[in-house]
């Protein structure tokens, strides 16, 4: 068993997230670590914990939130034969700015992995371009796709130039 964090999806990350967040209220780290291989590697708690303590200890000194680096720009993702693009090209990104008008209204609250995603992820059109829907259906529909099918290595470049660009402006 091997973690792969960039494969995780943005609903395994948000729940990653909240164990994360409760750390201080679990009565044990096997039992916090336990939380943790679960969502992360989608396995039963009874898969968990019927692991050899020391392939578990392994697992968990392995897993670290801090520790999730992408340097790949993806700039294509399909789900159910719909492709999904962004404004990327060259391993390059930037933001437009009705993207970051939208991203303002939302960055504030939790868990908003996958209506980021939404946001910056949107249907390729005819001409090869995203297209610009950032109607509320449009954008809760996209966020309902990315939530359970995008993994992480789709949206953490684009999340680590969203925070430079928050933290410079």
């Amino acid at each position: 068993m091997e973690i792969q964090l960039d494969n995780l999806t943005l609903k395994q990350f948000m729940q990653l997230k909240k164990i994360n967040a409760n750390e201080k209220n679990y009565e044990s780290k096997i039992e916090y670590y336990s939380d943790i291989l679960q969502v992360a590697l989608n396995k039963s708690a009874d898969e968990i914990e019927g692991l050899d303590i020391h392939e578990f200890k392994k697992l968990a000194n392995e897993f670290n939130l801090t520790n999730i680096t992408i340097s790949t720009i993806e700039n294509e993702f399909k789900y159910d034969g719909q492709v999904y693009i962004t404004s990327a090209s060259n391993n390059e990104f930037q933001f437009k700015v009705k993207e970051i008008q939208n991203l303002e209204k939302i960055i504030k609250n939790e868990d908003t992995e996958a209506e980021i995603a939404a946001i910056i992820w949107r249907e390729k059109g005819e001409d090869g371009k995203p297209i610009n829907d950032f109607s509320t259906e449009g954008i809760y529909k996209r966020k309902e796709i990315f939530h359970n099918h995008m993994t992480l290595k789709y949206l953490m470049p684009y999340m680590d130039k969203l925070v430079t660009y928050l933290t410079q402006k």
